[in-house]
């Protein structure tokens, strides 16, 4: 592991130590391979600690104008979710949602390289919260409203208008390694699209 993994890693634990929240490192972006998991969705899995402490997008672009996202985790730190990326030009402009097993979800921008919260983290009885349960996830955009579906009712709405071009991408966020349990557990995510 180089040193400046190691620095990003050891400042990502000692902010979610102060702060109850971790950072938004996005270093090793486009650096997972996803499969096909053989069942229609694709897949990441492991158990490498080089990959903990990260948000990870694929390469696969979702139209949400006509696609909705599905979406489970199947193991891993119940802490750490998945969703989409949105408004997507670069690792320094875009929008992000993400729900949590533990049965929140929240909304973030990047712009020019600073993370803003839009949706703080908050607590939704519409998030389906078992391990390998789907949640399926819908964002309506026009102009600078967003309108967030999930499981077919709507979830939150929220308006910017900072990003107004860019690609869909799904998303997730692996935990700090204190609080994953590898090797014996692995981080385990499985997202497909459909149309609505």
């Amino acid at each position: 592991m180089n040193t400046r993994k190691i620095n990003v890693l050891i400042v990502s634990m000692f902010l979610l130590l102060l702060f109850g929240c971790k950072t938004d490192n996005d270093i090793l972006l486009n650096s997972i391979i996803w499969e096909n998991d053989g069942n229609g969705f694709i897949q990441f899995k492991t158990n490498d600690p080089s990959y903990c402490g990260y948000y990870y997008h694929s390469p696969q672009i979702i139209d949400l104008s006509s696609e909705e996202i599905v979406g489970k985790k199947m193991s891993g730190a119940i802490g750490y979710g998945y969703g989409v990326y949105f408004k997507y030009s670069d690792s320094n402009n875009y929008y992000r949602f993400q729900i949590k097993p533990i049965g929140k979800y929240s909304v973030s921008k990047r712009v020019d390289g600073t993370i803003y919260s839009i949706l703080g983290s908050t607590d939704s009885l519409l998030i389906n919260t078992d391990y390998g349960e789907e949640n399926t996830i819908k964002i309506e955009n026009i102009g600078s409203d967003y309108n967030i579906y999930l499981n077919g009712s709507f979830l939150d709405h929220f308006n910017d208008s900072d990003h107004s071009t860019g690609t869909s991408n799904y998303c997730i966020s692996i935990g700090i390694e204190s609080n994953e349990d590898f090797p014996s557990v692995p981080a385990d995510f499985r997202l497909k699209k459909q149309l609505f």
